[in-house]
């Protein structure tokens, strides 16, 4: 889905790149009124939906816990989306309420520029976490 003239390396706007397609996929795991069913509703179920993600390695060892900050998490992302998308019950105290919260997740789970001549990476700079595919609050 990429759209380049030849010999140019330019990418499409609307091309999908495989950490957008992490993140749709990770706000779309909860219920909804059409009949998608809420992925995160204890640990078990939020490793099992870790363990189908090749970006997040294998196994990995999820508490219910873990699972309860994946939705507060993602709820959050949701509610910026949707306020991006111009939805006008995201805006206001709910989005504001949103930001909060990932300003929050932020301080908490801080991440480092990597550069390299290969590209550019998000890593955590605390101990357990390879990059910001694998979340550190996913120990």
């Amino acid at each position: 889905m990429t759209s380049a003239a030849a010999g140019s390396s330019r990418v499409s706007p609307r091309t999908v790149t495989p950490t957008v397609e992490t993140v749709l996929a990770f706000v779309n795991t909860r219920a909804d009124g059409s009949g998608r069913r809420e992925l995160f509703g204890d640990g078990d179920s939020f490793a099992a939906w870790l363990a189908e993600r090749a970006e997040f390695g294998g196994e990995t060892v999820v508490t219910d816990a873990d699972a309860a900050v994946a939705r507060e998490l993602r709820d959050a992302l949701v509610t910026l989306l949707l306020a991006h998308s111009g939805d006008e019950e995201s805006l206001g105290e709910p989005l504001q309420r949103a930001e909060r919260h990932l300003r929050r997740v932020g301080s908490l789970y801080p991440l480092a520029t990597v550069v390299t001549a290969g590209g550019v990476e998000l890593a955590s700079p605390q101990a357990g976490c390879r990059t910001c595919s694998e979340p550190c609050w996913l120990r």
